[in-house]
């Protein structure tokens, strides 16, 4: 869901440090495995028809 940020953030920085010099560090998306998916109780995922919402 952030990771478009990330990637945007990353352009801006690097289009002015290529124009004005290495000011910005540039931004790397950090996506935990365990916590990518986000999934009902039993291991569905999440929806009114499987009630588990």
């Amino acid at each position: 869901d952030q990771i478009q940020h990330v990637e945007m953030a990353r352009d801006i920085a690097q289009r002015f440090n290529h124009h004005y010099g290495p000011h910005f560090a540039l931004p790397e998306a950090v996506i935990d495995d365990n916590v990518a998916v986000l999934q009902g109780l039993d291991g569905r995922k999440m929806s009114k028809s499987y009630n588990n919402t």
